[in-house]
């Protein structure tokens, strides 16, 4: 085609419109072999499917090890509430997580939950079972001293071999039925206070 003979209007239309194909040629080569798009193109995420998975039942021998763990922390017995932690395990009680090492350490976190808790439900998220607790006054070490009697808590578990690998403190379950997600990653965790530092 004779560019000249073209008239300006329709000049600047063919000047577009040839860009245009130009840019799709990109795009287009951009998505075939060569494993990246581009620069300056975001490829898309796929679109996720609109049927959202429901939630799965939780493992009958984590909800045994989180009521066991409850009720011998809030029945008084701190030793027993000991042994339901993996060691090493990871603590988070709303702060920074701790790495707990020996079971020293692990009682010495059980002594300073000023509340005991009775389970009420329990929810299954990914690796982790979340639990609802009613709080209340506990005895043993420790015990006797709680200020959010009446109140709920909540916590995930991440149990393993039986085992308590992770506790960490959450806001609270999703609604009854509802889906519910993994708690983030753990960031890097640091140790707990030396043996000699904590309660025997």
């Amino acid at each position: 085609m004779n560019f000249e003979a073209v008239p300006h209007a329709c000049h600047h239309v063919l000047v577009r419109g040839l860009s245009l194909l130009l840019i799709l040629g990109l795009l287009a080569l951009g998505g075939c072999g060569g494993g990246g798009s581009p620069p300056g193109f975001v490829r898309k995420a796929p679109v996720p499917s609109a049927k959202t998975p429901g939630p799965h039942a939780v493992d009958s021998s984590a909800d045994r090890v989180i009521r066991g763990w409850s009720d011998s922390l809030r029945g008084g017995d701190v030793g027993r509430a000991t042994s339901y932690f993996s060691l090493p395990s990871v603590v988070q009680n709303g702060g920074l997580p701790l790495r707990l090492s020996t079971a020293r350490q692990v009682r010495a976190f059980n002594v300073l939950l000023p509340c005991g808790a009775r389970l009420l439900r329990t929810q299954a998220a990914g690796r982790y079972t979340l639990a609802e607790f009613a709080l209340t006054e506990r005895t043993g070490a420790g015990g006797g001293h709680c200020d959010g009697t009446g109140g709920r808590g909540a916590t995930a578990f991440r149990i393993v071999h039986g085992k308590i690998l992770e506790w960490r403190r959450i806001a609270g379950l999703p609604a009854p039925g509802a889906p519910a997600p993994e708690p983030p990653p753990l960031p890097l965790s640091r140790p707990a206070a030396p043996d000699s530092g904590t309660p025997a």
